[in-house]
């Protein structure tokens, strides 16, 4: 099934995503360590077992004896622990919770950093429960509660917290400026340029982010014109040059369908790409998780239909 749908198929059974190790099946994909025990309990005795069991260091060992690739959760390290402070300290120094939508955006923020291997990137780790759970361990070194071995963390959150000159702060939100996807404020780069190219090495200037071979979005509006199609918005159909005429001509954005932060670096074909009004492509970039266009091509369709417009 896959390890997304896996998950959904044993949720109802209060498996949820593991904390630590993950183990690689036979489809290549990686799965949480006690989804496998799960799967292989329900094989064995066909029914769904109860979740009593540990994803801990013992079912690691074990699976890596019966032959299974065996990985872990990336660590805590000082580009995440900033941005965690960095979020905690624009809510007036309080522990996170995971369902806020703050909580939510930095998850995402955490999850791209381009450091975390390629096959880890972006899929699940520093989840919004385990980024609340990291900003309460935070909040016990403020109060002289932390644990001991912690010295890095504590350290960390301590200067953070009494940071008069505003160092780390200004740190903080050049992390979060490198890594935080376009929003009403920042405006959307345009791709522009080959039919394919290498894209998403990582460039290092504050923290990584993604290169982009700027020749993809003239290739891709070059093929479109080419079979005589017309330059519009894939998702809501809005065409530049009908609205402003001849400063509008061969104008649209380029939206990659899969991150690069998610990707890495890649071949990006032009079917990788999607042509999207500036409207849409904000609203696919609105907030974590991205919607996919066509979940933005569903949604649009519903909003036209609830208007009893065609």
């Amino acid at each position: 099934m896959g390890r997304a749908q896996t998950l959904a198929h044993y949720a109802a059974f209060h498996f949820d995503e593991a904390d630590h190790y993950f183990a690689r099946g036979p489809d290549g994909d990686l799965y949480d360590s006690k989804l496998i025990l799960a799967m292989a309990e329900e094989v064995r005795t066909g029914q769904v077992p109860e979740n009593n069991y540990s994803g801990g260091a013992p079912t690691a060992g074990r699976l890596r004896s019966l032959g299974f690739t065996v990985t872990t959760r990336p660590h805590w390290g000082e580009a995440e622990l900033i941005l965690l402070c960095g979020s905690m300290a624009s809510q007036g120094w309080r522990r996170l919770k995971p369902e806020e939508p703050e909580t939510a955006e930095l998850s995402f923020l955490l999850r791209s950093l381009s450091q975390h291997p390629e096959e880890l990137r972006g899929l699940y780790f520093y989840c919004p429960e385990h980024v609340a759970a990291k900003s309460r361990e935070l909040m016990a070194h403020l109060h002289g509660h932390g644990q001991p071995h912690q010295t890095m963390e504590r350290d960390l959150v301590l200067a953070f917290r009494y940071d008069y000159d505003g160092r780390l702060a200004r740190r903080a939100a050049d992390l979060r400026a490198e890594l935080s996807p376009p929003n009403e404020t920042t405006p959307i780069p345009d791709v522009d340029e080959d039919t394919a190219a290498d894209e998403g090495r990582a460039l290092e200037r504050t923290q990584l982010r993604y290169e982009r071979d700027p020749r993809l979005r003239r290739r891709k509006i070059e093929e479109v014109l080419k079979a005589g199609g017309a330059i519009a918005c894939e998702v809501c159909g809005f065409r530049f040059e009908r609205s402003y005429g001849d400063r509008g001509r061969d104008y649209i954005e380029v939206h990659h369908r899969t991150p690069l932060h998610v990707s890495g670096r890649t071949k990006t074909g032009l079917t990788d790409l999607a042509m999207l009004c500036s409207n849409c492509h904000r609203m696919i970039h609105r907030r974590a998780p991205w919607l996919t266009v066509e979940e933005l091509q569903e949604l649009f369709s519903t909003q036209r239909a609830a208007r009893g417009r065609p």
